[in-house]
């Protein structure tokens, strides 16, 4: 809010795309906690915009709309 309320478009913009990541962050660690006992390789791909983690590349960014072709595999 502060950032917002102080006209910093570009800090609330990043504050904002990291509270998204942060949530998609969440669910993932959900979901590895559940499935411990599986076996397999599993591969995360980064947005290396704002961070997001998807578990397939995907076409474009969810949070940021960068494109999916920039995303780094893990």
């Amino acid at each position: 809010k502060t950032a917002e309320e102080e006209g910093n478009k570009a800090a609330a913009m990043v504050f904002t795309h990291a509270m998204k990541a942060e949530e998609v962050h969440a669910a993932l660690y959900d979901e590895a906690a559940r499935n411990l006992d599986e076996e397999g390789e599993v591969f995360y791909y980064l947005c290396p915009v704002c961070g997001n983690i998807e578990k397939g590349r995907p076409e474009k960014c969810r949070i940021c709309n960068v494109s999916g072709d920039k995303f780094i595999k893990y």
